[in-house]
């Protein structure tokens, strides 16, 4: 793990699965191409994370309470096409 904290940044490393293990989290920063997160420190220890979400945007289509547009129908065709790429549903 210590190895993987230091170096290149995180979209220098190859894609790969990862086991996140219990009482920790796996955060990642809004941009992909620059953010060092999890994917640059490794994971996150629950006892180190204060303060309560107030809106979840993510996954599309769950209930924002109004805040934000639903915008879910304009990315269910990509969602599709992630399915039928990896075999998921």
């Amino acid at each position: 793990m210590d190895s993987q904290r230091m170096g290149a940044s995180p979209t220098d490393r190859p894609v790969r699965d990862l086991v996140v293990p219990p009482d920790e989290y796996f955060v990642m920063g809004d941009n992909r191409m620059g953010s060092y997160d999890s994917r640059s420190w490794g994971f996150m220890p629950r006892k180190n994370i204060i303060g309560r979400a107030t809106l979840i945007y993510w996954p599309l289509g769950m209930d924002n309470n109004g805040l934000l547009p639903d915008v879910s129908a304009v990315f269910a065709s990509v969602q599709q096409r992630v399915a039928a790429r990896t075999g998921t549903q």
